[in-house]
């Protein structure tokens, strides 16, 4: 039985039916188990997070300037996430070799490629921050200020207290 576009490439092997085969280099490799799709990225992302971190810090503590700090840490966090998407794009990642599996694309049975797999460890690493520092920004300052939703909020006994009472709780 044959799946997809590309029916020559991609098929149910009747060893593991259900199970897509990608044809590459001449050899069948049927599909990787979805255990060992989520340890490679996590071992992936475990990598470029220590490693941006790493970077970051390293930033902070190399000059007292914050916002060069901040702008040497995001250009680190870009350039390891190009280098890792790379390596995913090439079949070389650490958590590919470590777990075994390969990305390869279904129609063809070839390699992602360096720049598609930077292009996608780049926007599915800084997208979620970029719109996590957006959230932060329009709801704690910056943007805030100008839109009315910073108002200065004060926290309050729902009573007053007696003299007394407030001596005791000292």
């Amino acid at each position: 039985m044959t799946y997809g576009w590309y029916p020559q490439h991609r098929t149910h092997g009747p060893e593991e039916p259900g199970l897509g085969v990608v044809v590459h280099q001449g050899m069948p490799l049927p599909e990787a188990t979805a255990g060992h799709r989520w340890l490679a990225r996590l071992i992936d992302a475990t990598l470029i997070l220590a490693l941006s971190l790493g970077w970051a810090l390293t930033c902070a503590g190399l000059t007292q300037d914050r916002g060069l700090a901040i702008l040497l840490a995001g250009l680190g966090c870009v350039v390891v996430s190009v280098l890792a998407g790379g390596l995913y794009g090439v079949t070389a990642s650490p958590g590919q070799l470590i777990t075994g599996v390969v990305s390869l694309q279904t129609h063809t049975g070839q390699p992602v490629g360096f720049w598609w797999g930077a292009l996608r460890y780049v926007v599915t690493g800084l997208v979620p921050l970029w719109l996590a520092i957006k959230l932060w920004e329009a709801l704690t300052g910056g943007a805030a200020k100008s839109r009315g939703w910073s108002r200065p909020v004060s926290v309050l006994h729902r009573s007053i207290p007696n003299s007394t009472e407030s001596r005791q709780h000292r």
